[in-house]
Formats: C-alpha cells, sequence, structure tokens
C-alpha cells in the first residue's frame, strides 16, 4: 500500500480527508482510536456506501448523470461511482453530476497536459481549483472551503463563451482579471449540489490521449 494511506494525509486530490472526516464524524472515532487511517477506510468501506471523497465529487451524483456507470457499478464491473471516476472518467471527460462538467475544461493546457501525462490526481487538482469560480457549481456548506483558501486561476484557458465568476467576499481590489471573468460577488454558498446532465466531452477522442493510471483505487482492490 502506498504510504498516503495508512497515514493522515491527503494519498491525491481525489480525496480530501478533513472533509471526510467532518462529513462522517463516525470515521472520525474510529481514527482517533487508531483503528484505521481515513483513505484506508473510505477504500475499502466508504466508497462502497456512497460516501463523499471530497466537496468537487459526490457519488450519487456522478452516477444520477452517468446512468452506464450507474449500470455498470451495480453489474459489479466497478466497485463504486468513485473506482470509475478515478480510473476512467476523469480522463473521459465525463460530467460529474454537481454542476462541474468536465467538457469546460477540454481547452485547458494544465488539465489536459496533465491527464495526457496520465496525471489524473493534478487534473483533479485543477478542476478543484476552477470549480468555485463557476456558475454551475455551488461549494456544499460543508466544503470546509472560504474565500481566503481560494486563488483567482488567471492561467486558466476556457472553451469558446466560457465565464468564471468571482465568489462573495473574495478581494479583487488591485488585480487585473482575464477576460473570461464576467462578474464579482457571486454567490457561490449552498447547501446543496445541483445537478448539471449537459453532456460532456471524451479527451482521449478529441485529442488522441493515451494514458497511465495514477493514484487511483482500482477493480482489483489494490490501493495506489
Amino acid at each position: 500500500m502506498n504510504s498516503g494511506i495508512k497515514e493522515s494525509r491527503d494519498p491525491s486530490s481525489f480525496f480530501d480527508t478533513n472533509f471526510y472526516l467532518k462529513n462522517n464524524p463516525e470515521v472520525a472515532v474510529l481514527v482517533y482510536r487508531g483503528e484505521i487511517k481515513p483513505f484506508e477506510y473510505f477504500a475499502l468501506v466508504g466508497s462502497t456506501l456512497g460516501q463523499t471523497p471530497s466537496p468537487y465529487f459526490n457519488q450519487a451524483a456522478y452516477l444520477s448523470a452517468n446512468p452506464d456507470v450507474r449500470t455498470a457499478v451495480a453489474a459489479g464491473g466497478f466497485q463504486s461511482a468513485y473506482d470509475h471516476f478515478v480510473n476512467f472518467g476523469i480522463a473521459e471527460g465525463r460530467n460529474l453530476g454537481n454542476g462541474i462538467n468536465l467538457s469546460v475544461f477540454k481547452a485547458d493546457k494544465v488539465f489536459t497536459d496533465a491527464i495526457f501525462a496520465g496525471k489524473f490526481s493534478t487534473a483533479f487538482a485543477r478542476v478543484a481549483q476552477i470549480a468555485p469560480f463557476l456558475s454551475t457549481y455551488t461549494l456544499p456548506s460543508n466544503s470546509g472551503v472560504t474565500v481566503s483558501t481560494l486563488t483567482v486561476p488567471t492561467d486558466f484557458t476556457p472553451v469558446a463563451g466560457q465565464l468564471l465568476y468571482i465568489p462573495v467576499g473574495l478581494d479583487t481590489t488591485g488585480k487585473t482579471l482575464p477576460g473570461y471573468f464576467i462578474s464579482v460577488n457571486s454567490p457561490k454558498i449552498s447547501t446543496s449540489d445541483p445537478l448539471d446532465n449537459t453532456s460532456g466531452f471524451n479527451p482521449k477522442a478529441d485529442l488522441s490521449i493515451t494514458f497511465n493510471k495514477e493514484v487511483q483505487l482500482g477493480t482489483s482492490g489494490n490501493l495506489y
């Protein structure tokens, strides 16, 4: 096993330890007792229960937006929605169903370079960086993300017509914003994750990408 699983640190950008423990207090108790590590529990148990590993990925929303994945998981082809997403879905440009559609990132060099290199965790870190600025995505109230932790993405390459928004409370005084920012102080905090069922894109087809696995939970049960 990777040492990140045995330690109480994030093993990859796909899993937010603090968020997970905050929203799963029963797991936090086990961790406090030293019985198991956060990601170890999620990988072995929580993922199959549909638990949410990150403010930016909700397993139930992902299955709702991707019925083919839901069918495959139900048939035992994948251990969970998380299993499919970290191994295949992120490279397939899937709709996450929570207001984040990876089609938004198909022109972004940071994201596509990471996918091309097989660095899926790096690609998802890019998604997490941009998501709070998307009009379609709303941070859940229990996300733990605050405006003080956000950095305005000035190097993002949007698809044609894509605009970003500045969250309420994020001070941009004295900063020159790129042209893809349309307004400031847009409400971004809610108690729910809105569903966005627009179609995604397939980087493997659109960009002729080949890839390797990185920081994933495979269907074989191996932890990376």
